[in-house]
């Protein structure tokens, strides 16, 4: 079964140094640059496993990422197999039946908010392990266009346009002309999130 396709998207992560006030500064600046419609919740729920049967100097990961507003299903990613969607009770059946082969290592989850600004989703949200931030998440989505290659200048562009008083990491795809998929969007979050 073939993806489904969803406008191009990029991550910018924002480290916790400047995210005590990265989110309501970021999300003030939207509204005052671009008058936003909310559009809704943000939400987020990582886990990263490190295999027990592999060496030390070679690690190999499982990564679990559910993002409601992106897919239904959750997605999972180990090693450098390709990114995959999976039942919701994935974590648990790792736990139960392969728990002597995963040990889990760490557990991110997201809150924020989403907008709506023209052609572009907006999402903010505080990256959290337990109780302590560990930054700031901003997903820009361009709807109009399907490739990164079209659309990674406009990603940039619309942050830059919101001249920020600190900086962060983008994290873009790089398969240029290929269709974008909510895969790859599953994909990126994977690599932005792993060790956070």
């Amino acid at each position: 079964m073939a993806a489904y396709t969803c406008g191009v998207t990029g991550l910018y992560f924002i480290p916790d140094a400047a995210s005590a006030t990265a989110q309501s500064i970021l999300i003030d600046k939207l509204h005052k640059r671009h008058q936003p419609i909310t559009s809704g919740l943000y939400r987020l729920d990582y886990r990263l496993l490190r295999s027990y049967t592999t060496p030390s100097s070679i690690p190999e990961f499982l990564q679990y990422v559910d993002i409601p507003h992106l897919s239904p299903s959750p997605f999972a990613l180990a090693g450098g197999s390709p990114i995959v969607t999976v039942d919701r009770d994935f974590t648990a059946i790792v736990k139960a039946k392969l728990g002597a082969l995963w040990m889990h290592r760490q557990t991110l989850r997201l809150d924020g908010h989403s907008f709506d600004v023209d052609d572009f989703r907006i999402r903010v949200g505080r990256l959290l392990m337990g109780d302590v931030v560990r930054g700031v998440l901003v997903e820009v989505e361009y709807t109009p266009v399907d490739t990164i290659s079209a659309g990674e200048a406009l990603l940039r562009d619309f942050v830059d346009s919101l001249d920020l008083p600190f900086s962060g990491r983008w994290v873009l795809g790089v398969e240029l002309g290929l269709q974008w998929t909510v895969l790859d969007t599953g994909k990126l979050y994977c690599e932005l999130l792993r060790f956070r």
